[in-house]
């Protein structure tokens, strides 16, 4: 009898086991043993039974309709399909062609019993793969409450050490990569470089991915700026598989290849050694949400204040919209459908008369600086108050932290003699731990918001002004904008004000003379001016920059 052999492994870490190896002995031998002659071998590696469309398979079920064998051997039921409908489909599809269904763990005739044998496999096979799935699972969370790595393959940074007898696998940093995330995080945060430019630095230095590739892809350095795990945390059950919809790809090694995130009260926290302190990372998440902001993508019409215009009566971005030629702002809460209501009165502004208008207010800024530093002298006197105020809050904390110390201490001393027990002693200290985590948490709040104000301020403002000056009457539109996305935080519509706040451009690594003179060369372009945020003064200045214009109703203010 002419037969084909089918053979199936689930996962890859069965094909590296090399059971689809062992499989085909056994069926090759089997196939001797009964005088079969092998026409053909159909393997699917590290396909899930629970997918139909599996390679092979469809090409055994392709030379079945050929008439190509009279016979499919295969090593058991489960190992042909996981799923019992779809073991009984492809055996009445193979039956229907005269094809006979051969086992080498069971042999199959035609009689009600042996049928019943088969269907009974099946649903065993189906029922054994869903216990091992949920033990899998219960197991794995379990590891993960308790502390513990899951899986062993880490995120670039670190490496796998694996379990032994006496402890379990961890993560520890590995040095060289650590050097290139914190290179990656410098260079987008800091530098403020796009993730194009971070591939193109890290090409230019010879630093190669993980996988031994050529070049990095954005997608990777992407992944890397939005990984948590660089602040000291992974997070196990974060993401839960699911099928992915309207696939363009035919075959699938698994049913559930997409994934969704959780809710995060569901994510099990996992401690690692840190490589990115916290600020940085959170720096560097809402400079992503600004990348997405202010991307320019392929656009037809050219927007000056692109992502900075907000509306004053709801809250929401002003986007581009062209309109018979002529291109306007207008407020997003239009384009708002059902069920969300449409309930903001916002009127269009046309983007000659915005661009025109906050343009002008913001060269009289940079030709007259001292609007923007009598302001600026205000905040330092703000500051200074403020400054104090954090101090005394300092010291609070530290006297409540050297009481709990004390407190921790006098414990000790009344366990030694005896007078609490052991266990009255774990649950006070655990107390005093809980209290101490607290005090640690608002101690560095307070530290955070008492950052030095840079000194040189004022004397920064007047050479930054003075730089750009020299040029704003021949800078192009896209220089123009770089200017504007580097001075405004956003420009605020409401009614018949637009209202500008804006950013003072200050960095005390560097003199502030040379660093304008770098910032604002004769090109003023995006990836020359590494300004950074941590040492920016984000404040509204409330003064008055008026600018009217008698074709346009609207009033100006910086603040």
């Amino acid at each position: 009898m002419k037969i084909a052999i089918y053979a199936r492994v689930s996962t890859e870490r069965q094909e590296k086991e090399e059971t689809i190896k062992s499989q085909l002995e056994v069926l090759r031998d089997y196939a001797k043993q009964n005088s079969y002659s092998v026409i053909d071998e159909y393997i699917d590696d590290g396909w899930s039974g629970e997918m139909m469309a599996r390679p092979e398979l469809d090409r055994l079920r392709d030379d079945a309709n050929k008439g190509m064998f009279e016979g499919v051997l295969i090593h058991s039921p489960d190992r042909l399909a996981r799923n019992y409908a779809y073991q009984y489909l492809i055996q009445e599809e193979l039956e229907k062609k005269k094809i006979k269904l051969l086992f080498v763990n069971h042999e199959i005739s035609d009689n009600p019993e042996d049928q019943l044998m088969l269907g009974f496999q099946g649903l065993i096979a189906e029922y054994e793969k869903a216990k091992i799935l949920e033990r899998t699972r219960r197991g794995r969370l379990a590891k993960a409450r308790r502390g513990q790595i899951i899986g062993s393959i880490p995120p670039y940074g670190y490496d796998y050490v694996k379990k032994t007898e006496k402890r379990e696998g961890y993560y520890k940093v590995n040095e060289s990569e650590a050097s290139v995330v914190k290179t990656i995080f410098s260079m987008f945060v800091k530098d403020k470089k796009s993730l194009r430019g971070i591939v193109r630095e890290l090409t230019l230095k010879g630093q190669k991915p993980r996988g031994g590739g050529a070049k990095w892809g954005r997608s990777s350095v992407a992944r890397i700026i939005s990984n948590t795990s660089y602040t000291g945390t992974t997070y196990y059950n974060k993401y839960y598989s699911c099928e992915t919809e309207n696939s363009q790809q035919k075959y699938r090694r698994l049913k559930r290849t997409g994934r969704r995130l959780r809710d995060k009260s569901d994510w099990i926290a996992i401690s690692i050694p840190r490589i990115i302190e916290k600020t940085l990372f959170d720096q560097a998440q809402n400079q992503l949400v600004e990348n997405m902001r202010l991307s320019p993508r392929n656009v037809k019409y050219q927007y000056l204040l692109k992502g900075m215009v907000i509306c004053g009566e709801c809250g929401l971005h002003f986007y581009g919209s062209p309109n018979h030629g002529k291109t306007y702002y207008r407020c997003s809460n239009r384009n708002k459908r059902f069920p969300f209501k449409k309930d903001c009165k916002a009127s269009i502004v046309k983007t000659t008369t915005l661009d025109l208008l906050v343009w002008q207010s913001i060269a009289k800024a940079i030709q007259k600086p001292e609007i923007i530093t009598e302001q600026v002298k205000r905040y330092q006197e703000r500051h200074h108050t403020q400054q104090q105020e954090i101090q005394k809050e300092l010291e609070r904390t530290t006297s409540k932290l050297s009481k709990l110390d004390a407190k921790e201490s006098r414990l000790l001393d009344a366990y030694s003699g005896k007078v609490i027990s052991l266990d009255q002693l774990k649950e006070k200290v655990r107390v005093i731990k809980v209290e101490r985590e607290a005090l640690e948490q608002q101690r560095q709040k307070t530290e955070s918001e008492g950052r030095s104000y840079p000194h040189n301020v004022v004397k920064g403002v007047r050479y930054y002004c003075k730089a750009i000056s020299r040029r704003l009457n021949t800078l192009s539109f896209d220089e123009r904008q770089t200017i504007l996305r580097l001075l405004l935080n956003e420009v605020e519509i409401n009614d018949q004000t637009v209202l500008i706040k804006g950013v003072i451009p200050v960095n005390t690594e560097h003199p502030v003379k040379e660093r304008i003179a770098m910032a604002h060369s004769n090109t003023v372009s995006t990836t020359s001016c590494s300004l950074d945020p941590q040492v920016r003064v984000r404040r509204s200045l409330p003064a008055h920059l008026s600018q009217s214009n008698p074709d346009f109703p609207y009033r100006s203010h910086w603040k």
